[in-house]
């Protein structure tokens, strides 16, 4: 995964045209051997999925066809916690490796963007053999657009179950929170696995399929059918209505598309998760740590976007005043 310095979408203002331009339309080479390319990434999809969601997909079903909700977990103890964190940071490891692979071969890179071409602009079209190179530069607003966008996609998905529940009559069960904890320590832990929804999902679910899938030459309408599947099934503890949820990777491979970022989209989807959990922390009250960690994993990406812009602003402003007094001089 990427920082936001190789991952941001900023134009040059001198291009109007290409600003309407999907970034990954423009990023993603089809591959010459498309076939090859389709059954490797079918593949490594299949292999990650199956590790990550096969035991989550058979208890949906199985509490959506016994029509009583999800199960309740019991006691949350610090050591099966740690486990599940162990797994979910090697299953992560493993996404992220194949992610950035897939990238390489797509787009040309794996973690720093170079240069782009986005088209030509009306000034240009006299001359059909030129192109313009449009260089992406740092920009912290196109980040924090892409996750407060990605916000709203999540929204979007879980109001859609709302509306098809009241709709078809029927129960919209809530998320299976943990209730007990064996100490504060085992709810941090706790706190810690939800985060790793955003890493786990969004590159197994969203990243990788979709630009493998382009790189193979898959239109998108297919790309976009392909993560609704992957997305929906282990929601399904939802009740029937959960079938809704199939807006939002609809939107997400919108978003995806138009921005070409997948790293504000992962601590977005972290960070959801663990200000739901918090709900569930009444079981430990008088501990500190728990919601000392949450409330770091939801401020490291503040603390971080804030180190960036302002720097780049004070040498924004020194290079005015020194230009400035050069021409009072």
């Amino acid at each position: 995964m990427s920082n936001v310095r190789s991952e941001s979408a900023a134009v040059d203002p001198a291009a109007p045209e290409s600003g309407s331009v999907p970034i990954l339309d423009a990023e993603i080479r089809v591959a010459r051997r498309r076939v090859l390319t389709g059954v490797a990434v079918t593949a490594c999809v299949a292999v990650l999925y199956w590790w990550g969601w096969r035991a989550g997909i058979v208890s949906a079903i199985r509490d959506l066809t016994g029509n009583a909700g999800p199960r309740q977990p019991g006691l949350i103890t610090a050591r099966g916690q740690a486990l599940r964190i162990l797994d979910d940071a090697t299953l992560t490891a493993m996404a992220c490796a194949a992610f950035l692979a897939v990238r390489r071969r797509a787009c040309g890179f794996a973690a720093v963007r170079g240069t782009l071409h986005l088209g030509t602009t009306r000034s240009e079209t006299s001359h059909p053999g030129t192109q313009r190179q449009v260089r992406r530069c740092s920009s912290w607003r196109d980040w924090w657009n892409a996750g407060f966008a990605y916000c709203w996609c999540m929204l979007a998905g879980f109001a859609a179950i709302d509306v098809a529940s009241a709709v078809i009559r029927t129960p919209f069960y809530d998320y299976p929170f943990a209730t007990r904890y064996e100490s504060g320590w085992a709810a941090t832990l706790y706190l810690v696995a939800m985060f790793f929804a955003g890493p786990t999902e969004e590159l197994v679910l969203l990243g990788l399929p979709v630009l493998g899938l382009r790189h193979a030459g898959v239109p998108w309408w297919a790309v976009t059918c392909v993560a609704v599947a992957l997305r929906v099934p282990f929601h399904l503890y939802y009740g029937w209505a959960a079938f809704a949820i199939a807006v939002w990777p609809v939107l997400a491979v919108l978003l995806f598309r138009r921005t070409g970022m997948i790293t504000p989209l992962i601590v977005a989807h972290g960070m959801y998760d663990v200000s739901t959990a918090m709900t569930s922390l009444t079981g430990v009250a008088g501990s500190f740590w728990p919601v000392a960690v949450a409330l770091a994993i939801m401020a490291a990406p503040v603390v971080w976007a804030a180190s960036v812009p302002v720097p780049a602003a004070v040498r924004r402003l020194r290079t005015r005043m020194r230009v400035r007094s050069h021409r009072t001089a």
